[in-house]
């Protein structure tokens, strides 16, 4: 905080603390600690504007006016917009998304906040098995509803998503709505073989999207010239296959 600024916040709050019987208009300091975060820099926003960057664990020290709620959200893996929102490109994978979201009574002349992020994505991977040599020309595309995600207040939003998978790193899937269309599109070189429900086979298998924090996930897919096999831990779905392989 520069000198001048720091100085003028000293008299105003000396100004404050000797008119005991009204506080409208004093500052609060705000103390927000960053630390232990899953990932930086992390930045913070109180009542939607900007109010520090942390590159390392820190405490971030904001001067607000006293006697009322403010808001705080805070993330990392992404820059929001100027409506603070995060937006995913067509054909990309979900950013590593880390946020907070929370409220602070600042009636007082400090309050003191701690930042504990929640992760907004799921790292899917496809584990393919299949006959000898099988798999080289095969890929997979997944594809949904859900392309951002608001800051302020936790929402998905709406838009096509669209990330090719790979076989070595997965793709970050972002948060969804319970029950929103997730597919997955087997792809044999160019050519889309079948089009499956993943959402729906998530959440079959148990996967909960309104958790705080979404786990990663692993799919095994199990091909033969018939059927095609869907196995998580303690779930498994055998689709027929239409079209011969």
């Amino acid at each position: 905080m520069p000198a001048a600024a720091l100085l003028t916040g000293i008299v105003f709050w000396a100004s404050c603390n000797a008119v005991k019987e009204d506080r409208r208009e004093c500052p609060c300091i705000l103390s927000v600690e960053m630390r232990n975060l899953p990932a930086y820099p992390a930045m913070l926003f109180v009542n939607d504007s900007l109010a520090g960057e942390a590159q390392r664990d820190t405490t971030l020290q904001v001067w607000v006016t006293a006697g009322g709620q403010v808001t705080l959200a805070a993330f990392s893996g992404a820059r929001p917009a100027a409506d603070m929102t995060v937006r995913i490109p067509h054909g990309e994978q979900a950013p590593a998304l880390y946020t907070y979201q929370a409220g602070a009574d600042c009636t007082g002349e400090s309050v003191r906040a701690v930042v504990q992020m929640h992760k907004q994505f799921c790292l899917l991977q496809v584990r393919f098995l299949g006959p000898p040599g099988w798999g080289n020309p095969l890929s997979v595309v997944l594809r949904g509803g859900v392309n951002g995600f608001s800051l302020p207040d936790g929402r998905p939003l709406e838009g096509a998503f669209r990330c090719h998978l790979d076989k070595t790193s997965g793709c970050r899937i972002p948060r969804q709505h319970p029950g929103d269309p997730l597919w997955l599109d087997l792809l044999l070189e160019d050519d889309v073989l079948r089009s499956f429900p993943l959402g729906t086979y998530l959440e079959q298998a148990g996967f909960d999207w309104t958790a705080p924090d979404l786990p990663d996930k692993v799919l095994e897919v199990d091909v033969s010239l018939t059927s095609i096999r869907f196995q998580a831990p303690g779930w498994n779905m055998v689709e027929a296959l239409d079209i011969v392989i």
